[in-house]
């Protein structure tokens, strides 16, 4: 039996419903788009319910392994010149972002945007989901790499992100990995707060 705070979406809503109306409108990158769009086509996806999504506070610590972080550096480094993507599936306890998984995904941009830009497709935000169930764990948050750039969000991102995920950002300079930073979009949408990185010790 799957976690009671998890549901099912099924088909074509019966009545018209409001939130997924302003859910379509928002940025491909969004999950609750990506989610309320693939709901319209009437496939079925597990996911997290809206309901647990906006219940939950975020954290102000993101707490990763070092073979996460060896990961996310990996992936950027082998992108390089164009920007990675990927998820962050674990969950919140104690007060604490406790990232379990990570899990890459492919840039679905552009050939000639990808050196600046990101964008994961429906597909594979619903192929995380299904794993982050079915370790009994949360998409969290994303990751992606600024090549040749700081490790601090863009305009692009902040027009793209939503609240309570977390936005790992790690710069890569000349294909080196270097600085790692974490943000999470305010609920009003209208600037970043950064989150704590720490990489455990084992």
């Amino acid at each position: 039996m799957g976690n009671p705070t998890e549901t099912m979406i099924r088909g074509q809503p019966q009545t018209p419903n409001p939130f997924l109306r302003s859910v379509s409108a928002l940025k491909p990158l969004c999950p609750l788009w990506q989610i309320s769009s693939d709901f319209l086509r009437g496939q079925t996806l597990p996911v997290t319910s809206v309901a647990k999504l906006f219940r939950m506070v975020t954290p102000s610590r993101l707490v990763i392994q070092p073979a996460h972080e060896r990961e996310i550096h990996g992936h950027g480094q082998r992108a390089f010149p164009d920007e990675c993507c990927g998820f962050l599936i674990g969950q919140d306890r104690d007060g604490v972002r406790r990232i379990e998984a990570v899990l890459a995904a492919n840039n679905n941009r552009d050939d000639r945007e990808r050196h600046h830009r990101f964008t994961i497709p429906p597909e594979a935000f619903i192929s995380a989901t299904r794993e982050a169930r079915r370790l009994d764990l949360d998409v969290l948050g994303f990751y992606h790499s600024h090549p040749n750039a700081p490790a601090r969000p863009s305009q692009y991102d902040l027009e793209h992100a939503w609240p309570v995920y977390s936005y790992l950002i790690v710069s890569v300079l000349d294909r080196r990995a270097d600085d790692m930073t974490c943000w999470v979009m305010r609920n009003d949408r209208t600037r970043f707060d950064e989150q704590t990185v720490t990489v455990a010790v084992t």
